[in-house]
């Protein structure tokens, strides 16, 4: 913002920087987007400064004293190119801190292995908000920051970043909190599922095979049938009987399915399908347990014939 020197005289402009990190990263980018300015007759120096563990860039439009009244348009374009560089360091760069941070501080009882899962996780739930992915969720994000730094911009001419994140941003860290405790319902989730397949891996290695191959024939309204390749219905021969007991008839539960293999152990499994009966998940269980033994066919004419 313009200042009045205490002669008169009006000096010029000048929005200082000072961040803790990134620091090249800004400067670069200030002097890309300003080269833009110049272009249309705004020049603005940028010097660098050392203080601390800060490092302040300052910002200085023109080089030539003018009353305020000649030049309100050009500082707010000015300032608005620095809301536009802070914001795109904090979101492309910063946010990966803070969600490492936040995650360190609130979820500190994990391991290392856990916890870079955990971020992975938030960096995915960020992706999508209300089933949008990609650009538009970035750029909303975006938006949020630039419009706080503009509106602070607007009153002052001096940003610490690292102040700014903590204390004017409040609502955009509390999403990202938000998006880590949701990642880590994720992960919990997660974790559980892969301590009950491993111990369903367990239960089919140690089985003697009871039958060389099994056909899972899914009907368009989503209940299984289990064959043998003869395109027999496997009886008491094959499924234990407290299994077979449930599955009599076609089987729609895929913990009844998972028993029922589990129980003869085969050693392939072929997925008879049609597109719209494309059992997703009961399919990833049965490839995750039975690794390497699933096979899939949604085209031969058992498929035409029994889906």
């Amino acid at each position: 913002m313009y200042c009045n020197n205490g002669r008169g005289d009006y000096v010029n402009p000048c929005i200082s920087i000072g961040a803790s990190k990134h620091v090249d990263l800004l400067k670069a980018n200030l002097r890309r987007q300003f080269c833009i300015l110049e272009d249309e007759g705004i020049k603005v120096e940028v010097s660098e400064l050392p203080a601390g563990k800060y490092t302040f860039l300052s910002c200085n439009l023109g080089n030539k004293c003018c009353p305020p009244s000649n030049g309100e348009k050009e500082y707010k374009l000015f300032q608005n190119y620095v809301a536009s560089v802070v914001s795109d360091v904090i979101l492309n760069k910063w946010e990966s801190v803070l969600l490492n941070d936040l995650i360190r501080e609130n979820y500190y009882y994990f391991n290392e292995e856990e916890k870079q899962r955990i971020f992975q996780h938030t960096v995915e739930k960020l992706r999508m908000k209300n089933g949008e992915m990609g650009y538009r969720v970035h750029n909303q994000r975006r938006n949020q920051i630039y419009q706080r730094l503009n509106e602070y911009l607007s009153n002052h001419d001096h940003l610490v970043v690292d102040g700014f994140i903590r204390f004017r941003l409040k609502e955009y860290i509390s999403e990202l909190k938000d998006a880590i405790d949701n990642a880590v319902d994720d992960f919990l989730i997660e974790r559980e599922y892969g301590e009950f397949i491993q111990l369903l891996r367990y239960f089919v290695e140690i089985q003697e095979p009871r039958i060389d191959q099994v056909h899972i024939i899914v009907k368009d309204n989503g209940y299984f049938g289990l064959y043998d390749k003869n395109k027999k219905r496997l009886n008491h021969e094959e499924i234990d009987d407290f299994v077979l007991n449930m599955i009599e008839s076609d089987i729609n539960y895929e913990d009844l399915l998972l028993s029922a293999l589990i129980s003869i152990a085969p050693r392939e499994i072929v997925f008879h399908y049609k597109e719209k009966s494309y059992p997703k998940n009961t399919l990833k269980m049965v490839q995750d347990v039975f690794v390497g033994r699933v096979q899939l066919c949604n085209s031969c004419d058992w498929c035409e014939k029994e889906t």
